[in-house]
């Protein structure tokens, strides 16, 4: 980047930095506000969807025969169904015991929440890391609206043989803020709070 690129993609990419370095510090709440809202939702409801199926399959295991099981994912999430599964136990998220429970929090909570459970489940750090994990290459504009920013997984605690590969982080921008589309970036980010027990999963309908 150089201080010839137009003010907008700076902009874009200066969000994004500020997205990873609020990871970095363990500022959960603080990156989850980075986050586009509506995006925010969608992802909330995205997840609860996958979460509600893989307690679906558990429900199912005691009925039938061994072997692999699956279902399909309906396009809405379904009230009847997170009643019916609220009180399905969670593991690792702080605050939340319950699929309920996460399914009672804002959607900026639910990102924040899911932030610190990917962090946990990806690394085995206790402390924040010495150095950004991070590092932005580049971006792109594509429009006026939004920006895709490329960056690579650094840990700097972490000798590589091989470069690691380049992701994309898409941004938006909104009311005059760049802000994270959670719906078109790495999934590595986020990650839904299922128990590694469990490897059946269910699958998108088409």
């Amino acid at each position: 980047m150089n201080g010839t690129e137009p003010d907008p993609l700076r902009s874009a990419v200066d969000a994004a930095a500020s997205f990873f370095r609020a990871i970095d510090a363990r500022q959960w709440e603080s990156a989850a506000q980075c986050v586009d809202p509506d995006a925010a939702e969608r992802f909330r409801e995205a997840a609860l969807r996958v979460l509600i199926g893989w307690a679906t399959i558990r429900s199912m295991r005691s009925r039938v025969s061994d072997g692999p099981m699956g279902i399909a994912l309906s396009r809405t999430l379904d009230p009847a169904l997170l009643d019916r599964f609220a009180a399905t136990p969670l593991r690792g998220v702080a605050g939340v015991s319950t699929l309920g429970d996460l399914a009672g929090l804002t959607p900026t909570q639910f990102v924040a929440r899911s932030l610190e459970h990917r962090e946990a489940e990806w690394t085995d750090r206790d402390a924040p890391a010495d150095g950004p994990t991070r590092d932005v290459l580049g971006a792109t504009s594509e429009g006026e609206s939004y920006v895709q920013v490329l960056y690579r997984p650094n840990d700097p605690e972490v000798e590589y043989a091989d470069p690691l590969p380049v992701l994309v982080l898409r941004m938006r921008h909104r009311d005059g803020h760049w802000l994270v589309d959670l719906e078109h970036t790495d999934h590595a980010l986020v990650s839904p709070m299922l128990d590694d027990d469990d490897d059946e999963m269910p699958t998108q309908q088409a």
